[in-house]
């Protein structure tokens, strides 16, 4: 009954957890059963006797917005060859012990060349797992505004708030078709409609990790391209919540009816 947790590490920095408890599913204002933990390991079933846990040496998935399709690889990268640790904690002991990864041997890329590979497809991953963190908040927001909007016409202070509610969330939604396309239900929808931005991070990962080798300087450019359009829609989204969402919840407060919390990012 004691939980039992499983942790790689590269110094102090952890870059995969596996542990027999299992999550708590969290609501982001989405449809019923719309929140699995599609991304994350499956919790360890330990058993008596010996186990055993294979690490793949991948870092952690990105977390996506439940339901997320994606054509491409949402793994996380394969770490390169190195010293990390493996840690095990159970019934209040901690163990410790080095682990090495090794090149393989018919690779012709050096360790060096593999680390620059590891170190863009882990900004990729960090940054696709950003854009989706936003799209969550965004939805979020949405979906608390209306019930707001909802409540307050059904306390009767009129429909003020509900219409302001549905303005913000219109200016969030065209915020959102930017870094997700809500349009894609199942991986053939990638084909009928354009891809958000998130699929242009992870076209990206699928062209860096498609051979062991040293990223091309045009991947390395292509990054930074897309990096800074994220930046600069997060600044647009950052704007509509400091401003149209704050003057929002000063009138949901001048009505005294609890206001939109929104949720903190990650990181």
């Amino acid at each position: 009954k004691q939980p039992l947790t499983v942790e790689f590490l590269e110094g102090d920095k952890v870059l995969r957890t596996y542990t027999s408890e299992k999550k708590e599913q969290k609501d982001i204002g989405l449809p019923a059963g719309a929140g699995d933990d599609e991304e994350g390991d499956k919790p360890i079933e330990p058993k008596a006797g010996m186990n055993r846990l294979t690490w793949d040496m991948r870092i952690a998935k990105p977390a996506l917005v439940p339901k997320a399709v994606v054509w491409g690889t949402r793994q996380g990268p394969r770490v390169a060859p190195g010293v990390y640790a493996v840690r095990v904690k159970y019934a209040g002991q901690t163990l410790t012990q080095p682990v090495e990864v090794r090149k393989h041997p018919d690779v012709p890329a050096t360790a060096e060349d593999l680390k620059r590979q590891f170190q863009l497809l882990s900004d990729v991953r960090d940054r696709l797992e950003e854009t989706h963190d936003a799209v969550a908040r965004i939805r979020d927001a949405k979906a608390q505004m209306q019930a707001v909007g909802e409540r307050a016409e059904k306390l009767g202070k009129g429909t003020t708030l509900k219409d302001r509610a549905k303005a913000i969330s219109e200016k969030l939604t065209a915020i959102e078709k930017k870094l997700v396309n809500p349009e894609l239900k199942s991986n053939q929808d990638v084909l009928n409609f354009p891809p958000a931005l998130d699929h242009q991070f992870i076209g990206i990962a699928v062209a860096a990790s498609s051979a062991d080798s040293k990223p091309t300087d045009s991947s390395w450019a292509y990054y930074k391209d897309v990096s800074g359009k994220l930046a600069s829609i997060l600044s647009e989204l950052d704007a509509v919540m400091n401003k149209d969402l704050a003057e929002f919840n000063a009138e949901v407060r001048r009505e005294e009816i609890p206001p939109v919390v929104v949720p903190k990012k990650k990181g």
